[in-house]
């Protein structure tokens, strides 16, 4: 057991993750970064975008592939990832998120 815990993952983002596996199609997924201390709700601005940077990096070199597309949103601590489900499952396993919904939620 490796002590990891994963981040907290939405029904709808995991369901999606899923369906396009099957496929070649991206999943498009709203991460929010742990705060790194119990008394922050977020990431400072600051801090938000080279950690976002560094994660995405770290996850890209462990799956030897690219997210299609991302957007960090400094003043929230969190971004918004269009990937593989392959990168996606790899990022949900990391430190540094605390939780992940999809960005487009069923009706």
């Amino acid at each position: 057991m490796s002590g990891k815990q994963a981040a907290k993952t939405d029904p709808e983002l995991k369901r999606q993750m899923e369906a396009a596996a099957a496929g070649v199609s991206p999943v498009q997924a709203v991460i929010y970064l742990n705060p790194g201390s119990k008394t922050r709700s977020a990431l400072p601005v600051e801090e938000t975008e080279p950690a976002a940077k560094k994660l995405l990096d770290k996850v890209a070199a462990a799956v030897g592939e690219q997210p299609s597309a991302s957007k960090v949103f400094r003043n929230l601590g969190s971004l918004v990832v269009e990937a593989s489900p392959r990168f996606l499952e790899e990022l949900l396993k990391q430190p540094e998120v605390a939780s992940a919904v999809a960005n487009k939620q069923s009706k």
